[in-house]
């Protein structure tokens, strides 16, 4: 007979501290200060930092993509990056979080925080960078 029950895995690490998140009007407000090209939207039902970056061609969009890649491994921070034909879509949240609440408690959840941030500003950067290098060419 098929054993069908799963092992019993140990954690290998501690779990980390949870991340402070930000409310919906305030990263609304970082983002306008900032005049930033990033907005808040949705992913899943949680708050999260959404853009959409176009490009003429697929290549292009896909070297985006991996510069993406390197920013995200180097942050230890993953967005969903989903690319298409012209277009890069990036949205970003953070898993691990709390909001404060009354008397000390944290509320434990997902959301927007300063990982988030600056993620978006690495992608910024990135982005800015590779069009000022296609516009070279």
């Amino acid at each position: 007979m098929l054993n069908t029950e799963l092992p019993v895995q140990q954690p290998t690490k501690r779990p980390r501290r949870p991340i402070l998140l930000v409310s919906q009007a305030e990263a609304e407000e970082h983002l306008k200060t900032k005049t930033s090209p990033w907005s808040v939207g949705k992913a899943e039902c949680f708050d999260a930092l959404v853009r959409k970056y176009e490009f003429r061609r697929y290549k292009d969009a896909a070297k985006f993509v991996q510069d993406l890649v390197e920013i995200v491994q180097e942050l230890k921070h993953h967005p969903v990056i989903t690319l298409t034909f012209h277009e890069v879509a990036v949205t970003t949240y953070t898993h691990e979080g709390y909001t404060p609440a009354e008397g000390g408690e944290e509320i434990l959840g997902s959301g927007i925080s300063a990982r988030d941030f600056s993620l978006a500003e690495r992608a910024e950067s990135a982005y800015l960078n590779l069009l000022s290098s296609l516009q070279a060419k």
